[in-house]
Order: C-alpha cells, then sequence, then structure tokens
C-alpha cells in the first residue's frame, strides 16, 4: 500500500517536475532524435539578462530585448517560474498545443511526456529506455507521419541541471536517489522548416519503488531563423528561474496530501484487519461446529476402565477422554487436543483454547464439560 501510495506522490511530482511551463497541459511526444556530444553556444545579445528589474509582479519583465514571461498557475493564484525569450515572440494563452509564438511562423510547443514504473512493482511498469530507445518508440513514428528527419542529437548539461535544481527543491514522499538528463533533438522536414525537441529525462529510486520518465517541448523555425531561435530558445530553458513561494506552497499541499493519505491508508489497513480477524474468528467458530457436526454421539458401550482404553488406543489410533469428577471415560478418534462432551453424549474435539460451547449461543446450550485426555 505504502508503495502504491509513493506512486501516486511519483506521478504528481512528475506532472509538477514539467517544470518550463509547470502549468501547461502535458502532450505526447511529437519530434525526435540520436546522440552526440556538442555545445551549445548562447547568443551575446541575451547575455545581460541579470541586469533586469524583477519587482513588478504584475507584467512580464522587458530588458535588452528579452522578455522574462511569467508562467502562472491558476490552482495556486500565483507564478510559478519565469522564462526569459526574445521580446519579440508572444506567450499564448488558449492554446493547447503552442505556448510561444513569434516571426515568420515560429512556434514553442507546450509540454509533453511520458513517465512509468519499473522494478518489482506493479503499476505503468516498464525499463528505463536508452535515448535511441525512446526516439525510436515516441518520436519517429510521428517523425515518418510529418516528412521530418532527424538531423543530430546533443546532451544539454545546462538545461539538466536546472532541471535537477528544481527537482531537489520538491517535497519528496521519501528519499530518493535522482537522476536527470537533458537532450536537444534537432528535425528537418520537406517544406523549409526545422525543429529542435528539447526533452529532460528523469530517473528516481527509492526503498517504495522506482520511477522514469521524460517530457520536453519543442521549437520550429524556418531554416533561415532556426540558428538563432535555437539557441534563444536553449537560452531560455537554461535560465528559468522558480517562484520559491510557489515551490512552498506545492510541497505544503503535497504534505499535506501525504498526511491525508497516509491517514486513509492506516484506516484501511486497520479496517481490513479488524476484517481478517473476524474472519479467523469465524473461521473457527464454524470449524468447531464442523468438528460437531462430525464428531456425532458418544456410544455409551466404549466406556471402559482406564487400563483397557489404553491399551486399545495405540492400536486403534484413538484416544481416552475422561472426566475424573463423573468418572466417564471415553474412547475417541485422536487428532485434537481438547475435547467436549454434551449433556446429551455429543462430543468434538478442538484445537482451541479459547474456545468454549457454554459462551455461544448457537452450540443450542447443551451444557458442554471439557474432558481431559488420559495419557
Amino acid at each position: 500500500m505504502k508503495t502504491q501510495l509513493f506512486l501516486a506522490m511519483l506521478s504528481i511530482s512528475f506532472l509538477q517536475t514539467g517544470c518550463f511551463f509547470p502549468n501547461n497541459d502535458a502532450k505526447e511526444a511529437s519530434n525526435d532524435a540520436a546522440y552526440s556530444e556538442t555545445n551549445t553556444m548562447i547568443p551575446q545579445e541575451y547575455e545581460q539578462q541579470n541586469t533586469m528589474d524583477k519587482s513588478n509582479d504584475d507584467d512580464n519583465q522587458r530588458t535588452n530585448g528579452i522578455t522574462y514571461f511569467k508562467n502562472y498557475d491558476p490552482k495556486a493564484n500565483m507564478v510559478s517560474s519565469t522564462i526569459p525569450f526574445p521580446s519579440s515572440w508572444k506567450q499564448l494563452t488558449n492554446n493547447r498545443e503552442f505556448k510561444f509564438e513569434g516571426p515568420n511562423n515560429l512556434k514553442v510547443s507546450g509540454e509533453f511526456g511520458r513517465n512509468f514504473t519499473y522494478g518489482q512493482y506493479g503499476g505503468n511498469n516498464r525499463p528505463p529506455m536508452s535515448l535511441q530507445q525512446i526516439i525510436q518508440e515516441f518520436f519517429m513514428p510521428t517523425a515518418q507521419q510529418t516528412n521530418r528527419t532527424l538531423l543530430t542529437t546533443y546532451e544539454l548539461p545546462r538545461v539538466a541541471q536546472v532541471t535537477q535544481n528544481y527537482r531537489d527543491r520538491l517535497w519528496k514522499y521519501a528519499p530518493s536517489q535522482q537522476t536527470t538528463k537533458a537532450y536537444a533533438l534537432e528535425w528537418k522536414d520537406t517544406n523549409g522548416m526545422k525543429y529542435i525537441t528539447v526533452i529532460n529525462v528523469i530517473n528516481d529510486q527509492s526503498q517504495f519503488g522506482s520511477y522514469w520518465g521524460f517530457y520536453g517541448n519543442y521549437l520550429q523555425a524556418r531554416s533561415q531563423d532556426f540558428e538563432t531561435a535555437k539557441k534563444a530558445f536553449i537560452y531560455g530553458l537554461e535560465h528559468v528561474e522558480y517562484n520559491p513561494q510557489w515551490i512552498a506552497a506545492f510541497n505544503q499541499k503535497e504534505m499535506q496530501r501525504a498526511n491525508v493519505s497516509n491517514a486513509a491508508h492506516q484506516q484501511r489497513m486497520a479496517a481490513i484487519n479488524a476484517r481478517g480477524n473476524a474472519i479467523l474468528e469465524t473461521g473457527k467458530i464454524y470449524s468447531e461446529i464442523s468438528d460437531i457436526s462430525h464428531a456425532g454421539y458418544l456410544n455409551r458401550s466404549n466406556i471402559n476402565s482406564h487400563g483397557h482404553s489404553k491399551t486399545i488406543s495405540g492400536i486403534n489410533e484413538t484416544i481416552t477422554i475422561a472426566n475424573h469428577n463423573s468418572g466417564e471415560h471415553y474412547s475417541v478418534p485422536m487428532g485434537n487436543k481438547y475435547y467436549w462432551v454434551g449433556k446429551d453424549g455429543t462430543y468434538f474435539g478442538t484445537d482451541n483454547s479459547l474456545y468454549n460451547p457454554n459462551t455461544d449461543q448457537r452450540m443450542n446450550s447443551n451444557d458442554w464439560t471439557q474432558f481431559e485426555i488420559e495419557q
């Protein structure tokens, strides 16, 4: 149960870990790539972002050709993050596919992603995949449908570091080992457009379960505009800033959710235990009743002397039970630890030392007497 709760918390965390535009709707992967080592150049015209004035919380900030676009979380009623993109780009508010657009059909998508569990745990179970496997399964089908060709792939360590720093600040249900890697996948199509897909691949492991996934965004631009647009896009992703108050509010909400879930879990477990105990006790009672129905009645002619009964017991696999107050002795099939005899000659055996048929209303008030096993 704790594992299921942990995985539920992870699913929530994954949706929030989609950190570029945290309040946007997640979408399925739609572009793709292969792996090589190159570095991304940051355009000089965007290097002066640290001089901006962030005192105005009402409007996006503009400085030196860059706008610090604010991502707003309507559920928390506050800004979740800011991202620096060129001031010529426009932030879209009611478009489920694209979140930014710019001149000459330049567009930036909303987020897409997938997440999986793996190991011995249930859920959406799937082992971690390499970048090439992710590309082949989740990106290539769309690329083939849209006549896009994969040009190159490369790692983006600064984007990965920003993502990991953000993830480190999120509250966790259980201590976990986390890794984050970020990759760029570049494409072109037959209509003179180029694309860059940036994905974060995350992998978390804890005592309750293992979890991995990927999420990202892509940019499209005309071939002649692509290099400048790509650098601006990557620069923005490398300089996302998160609102500490938003993170604190999110963490508080997740802790409360976990506490409620834990309380509900404990209540469910208590109820399950109570039902289990009741079933166990009921099973014992019905076992006794079943024993009674199969035991039948004592044969009064089986009354024997103690010595004779003991002699024949080993041969017939029987034992002698006795009531020393009345002097009665009976030979009965062995196999139980305790034997009860009713006033009408009914008898039964049981292994339950706590069971007393005289307190069981279903036993018909037969004035049961416990007989001892003769050694």
